[in-house]
């Protein structure tokens, strides 16, 4: 249920990029999707299941085989009756072949663990990916908001600009039949400039802010627009949060991976001191043919040259046990350190989520206030307005109805967007990053 409110507000809430519109959740996917630096994570995972399968394939036999064929000529000097010696052309064939298995019978424990330790390497990486997922998530959170406040401001920028020519051509039309003086006209008149200053101000903010987004999403394109909700969702419960957001920190993750890891180091460590039995099994034969001579077959002669011999080879370490329990004294301390940052980590987990929390209620009590403030300041620009026709209110006063219409309003915004923007962050604690993978 939870999800289906959280798309449903990411929906209503956030579209963007013109024709092929995009939510909230579509531009994170696409920025997740189009970020190269995490393509490094994938190539990781690859090499980390190539080590896994090189670490179980010490468990199947070795086996090496060879067979080997040669041909050679030379000279033999041969001593007769007849004559005291004579050099002989000698050719011979000959091939042999060769055949060894190893086995091994006790270091299979060892060789778990360090399968074992394979298999968490992987999940660390996959915590480093999940951390990289969740910066970039949160800085297209944070960028798609800042880009929606600074639209918004621009299109209140224009509308005062707008309703400001419009008081200029009536204070000019009041000045004509004596309504106003000319001063009254100056004031209208320069009070333009402030704003078209701040509809320049506001379209640089704009595109300062386009950019940025388009950064942190890897995005080319030409255009972009923003459809505002007045949509609020809800705050979720502060004590399922924390303990969720425990749950799907990717860093305490990795740090409980790291764990593990130590202590399949560990057990692999006590292997080592272990001595390790493997099974040799070799078998070979041979046979040569010299030519021009009396020779058995090469049958038979493989047949009497064959040869075979199994043995046992027991390795058993005896110097190195110093070097070993250094290695796992090590290691425990630094398990010892992998949980105290474990603790850290969940205090500014708390701490972050608290301080977010406390600040929703502000802008949340504020973003209220400020519409039923503002509602009030609408109908005194509005009596203020009718005043001003009527002549009965001069322009200064006016203009100090509509600057705190237009504070209000400017208000308004940054409380609306900065309650969405933190209770979005507050969703991605919730949910992980996962939910938009």
């Amino acid at each position: 249920m939870r999800t289906k409110i959280l798309l449903l507000f990411f929906s209503l809430s956030l579209n963007i990029f013109g024709e092929n519109s995009m939510n909230l959740f579509d531009c994170i996917r696409y920025a997740l999707s189009n970020t190269i630096s995490l393509r490094e994570f994938v190539d990781e995972e690859k090499k980390a299941d190539i080590n896994i399968f090189q670490q179980k394939m010490q468990f199947a036999p070795k086996i090496e085989a060879s067979i080997d064929n040669s041909y050679s000529m030379g000279f033999q000097q041969v001593f007769t009756e007849e004559s005291s010696g004579i050099y002989k052309t000698v050719q011979s064939y000959s091939n042999s072949a060769y055949l060894s298995i190893t086995m091994s019978l006790w270091s299979v424990e060892a060789q778990k663990s360090l399968i074992n330790i394979g298999m968490i390497d992987r999940m660390i990486n996959n915590d480093k990916r999940q951390i990289a997922m969740f910066n970039i998530v949160k800085s297209v959170i944070e960028a798609f908001y800042s880009f929606q406040i600074a639209n918004e401001k621009v299109l209140e920028a224009e509308f005062n600009l707008k309703a400001q020519e419009e008081i200029i051509k009536i204070t000019k039309e009041q000045y004509k039949i004596g309504m106003k003086s000319y001063k009254d006209v100056l004031d209208v008149t320069s009070n333009l400039y402030q704003y078209k200053s701040s509809c320049i101000i506001e379209s640089f903010n704009k595109k300062r802010s386009t950019f940025n987004l388009y950064n942190t999403m890897q995005f080319q394109g030409d255009s972009i627009c923003i459809v505002s909700s007045d949509t609020i969702p809800v705050v979720p419960n502060f004590d399922e949060l924390v303990y969720i957001s425990y749950k799907n920190s990717p860093s305490i993750l990795l740090y409980e991976h790291q764990l593990l890891k130590n202590k399949q180091l560990i057990n692999s460590y006590y292997r080592s001191l272990f001595p390790s039995i493997n099974l040799n099994y070799n078998l070979s034969t041979s046979a040569q043919i010299i030519l021009n001579n009396d020779n058995l077959s090469i049958f038979d002669q493989w047949n009497n040259n064959f040869n075979q011999r199994v043995s046992i080879s027991i390795s058993i370490p005896i110097f190195n046990k110093l070097n070993v329990y250094n290695s796992i004294s090590k290691t425990r301390i630094e398990s010892n350190t992998i949980q105290d940052r474990i603790i850290s980590e969940k205090q500014k987990i708390y701490n972050d989520l608290k301080l977010i929390y406390e600040e929703l209620k502000h802008d949340y009590e504020m973003y209220n206030l400020t519409q039923e403030m503002l509602e009030i300041t609408k109908k005194q620009e509005e009596i203020a307005k009718e005043l001003y026709k009527l002549g009965s209110l001069p322009s200064y006063e006016y203009e100090l109805c509509k600057q705190k219409l237009v504070i209000g309003k400017l208000q308004l915004i940054s409380t609306k967007y900065e309650y969405l923007y933190k209770l979005s962050v507050l969703y991605l604690y919730l949910e992980g990053v996962n939910f938009y993978d």
